[in-house]
């Protein structure tokens, strides 16, 4: 016997998706587009002389964006022309959001995981993954004593892990240029 489960009717997977809302999400793909384009000669390097056009790290990198921001900036062109003859612009900025409406906590959480990433560079694999996972299990609202522990037993797992188990080393974070040599030579090479 089955059992009926409530529908919720702001995420009814079955719902018709607002026009301005797709329009909204291509606009997101065309930003997000020029911005690899922008990346692109920063990312690749030249290929040895003699070597075709088709052969070169950029070109197809370029090729693939392309296919996404001319799609997208005509898309882009349509939500401007929308937005412009749009009567209650409440109404239509509430439709375009739509289509990022769930994806809130996802970049939130995307953008810690940036930050982490650049701040293993800085101050150590360690260390770095120590704050991250307590500040994700912080934000989840999990900020009891266990859960801390937790993060430390698997923070320290971790590492052990790959530091000792696998033989993966990083190079010795800036940060400890400031510590004495017997820190930074026997505890510092794990952080």
């Amino acid at each position: 016997m089955e059992t009926a489960t409530p529908r919720d009717p702001t995420h009814d997977e079955h719902a018709e998706i607002p026009v301005e809302a797709q329009l909204a999400f291509a606009a997101a793909l065309l930003i997000l587009a020029v911005v690899l384009l922008v990346l692109v000669p920063f990312q690749t390097r030249p290929a040895p002389a003699g070597k075709g056009w088709y052969l070169q790290p950029h070109t197809w990198p370029i090729f693939s964006l392309l296919l996404v921001a001319i799609p997208a900036a005509i898309q882009t062109v349509a939500l401007i022309r929308r937005a412009r003859k749009a009567r209650d612009r409440a109404v239509f900025r509430k439709r375009a959001l739509w289509a990022f409406g769930d994806l809130r906590l996802t970049i939130e959480y995307s953008l810690y995981f940036l930050v982490y990433l650049y701040a293993i560079g800085y101050v150590g694999f360690a260390l770095s993954t120590l704050v991250f996972g307590q500040v994700c299990l912080w934000r989840a609202g999990l900020r009891s004593l266990n859960w801390a522990l937790a993060n430390l037993g698997f923070t320290l797992v971790l590492v052990l892990g790959l530091r000792v188990g696998m033989d993966l080393w990083f190079p010795v974070a800036p940060l400890y240029e400031y510590f004495p040599d017997w820190f930074v030579e026997t505890i510092g090479l794990y952080l």
